[in-house]
């Protein structure tokens, strides 16, 4: 009797435990507004959570993050929290995926426009499979998806082409999942889409993969993406898919992407009729 008593005692006190965690998860899984100054604090579980967009770790209380701009509080499972808000500056932070464009070559490093307040540079030889012999060589205009390596106020942004996580690939084979974007378009755009567009979730991109659209998207989260396509008339449609986007809230993703395509599929009849024979 007295170790089946223990056996429920323990089986109550994991069930408590359990319960515990989970309502901690849930309070702080919660979407609410925080204010600059405001701090958030987190469940002893989740001490190690990772700090993303708007926030760091404040002194006191213990295990507490404090905002830094105005938005909604947000957590992505297993541990990381943010703050959602449409600022209209980038903002650079480390491990940020962006697209810049190149405007100076130095000795060693590229001056890329990243659309933030200052450039960013990127290194020579930070790129997957580079060396001082076998390197990508960019000129002034060149567009190019990379990763922040470095953010710091008092130092220049750093940015980087490798892959700390994932498959690496060199960058001659062409399939590297950073460096040169070539042909295609890029448009810049509110980070609060870019943020829409890099969940794993995202509708728009969803829909478009059911119905079989070829195209190349890269996203970045300082405000621009690059689409590439066979057709320029493909390109146009999925830049302005991509942007109205933004502004549907009532899941009607399906009916303008249909509507869209049926448009470019009508464009294309009509030209091939028109095309001498």
């Amino acid at each position: 009797m007295h170790e089946e008593n223990m056996e429920e005692e323990g089986h109550m006190d994991l069930s408590e435990a359990a319960a515990g965690l989970v309502q901690a998860t849930l309070r702080i899984a919660a979407p609410r507004v925080l204010l600059p100054g405001d701090t958030s604090e987190m469940p002893d579980h989740l001490s190690r959570a990772k700090l993303g967009n708007g926030l760091v770790s404040a002194h006191s209380p213990p295990r507490a993050a404090k905002a830094t701009k105005a938005g909604i509080l947000r957590f992505q499972a297993p541990n990381t929290y943010r703050i959602d808000n449409q600022q209209r500056r980038y903002v650079p932070k480390r491990d940020d995926m962006v697209l810049g464009i190149v405007e100076d070559r130095g000795p060693e490093n590229y001056r890329l426009n990243i659309f933030a307040s200052a450039p960013g540079y990127l290194p020579h030889l930070a790129f997957d499979g580079a060396s001082k012999r076998n390197k990508p060589v960019l000129r002034a205009g060149s567009l190019v998806y990379c990763r922040v390596a470095l953010a710091c106020i008092d130092v220049d942004t750093e940015l980087t082409c490798t892959v700390t996580q994932g498959i690496k690939k060199d960058w001659m084979t062409g399939e590297s999942t950073f460096g040169e974007l070539k042909g295609g378009t890029v448009t810049r755009c509110s980070l609060g889409l870019c943020r829409q567009l890099l969940d794993k979730d995202c509708r728009v991109l969803q829909v478009l993969q059911k119905h079989g659209v070829p195209f190349e998207v890269a996203v970045g989260r300082n405000g621009a993406f690059y689409v590439n396509a066979k057709d320029q008339g493909i390109i146009v449609a999925i830049v302005n898919i991509l942007l109205n986007s933004e502004m549907i809230q009532d899941g009607s993703e399906e009916q303008m992407v249909k509507f869209v395509l049926k448009s470019i599929s009508n464009r294309h009849r009509r030209s091939a009729l028109l095309a001498p024979t």
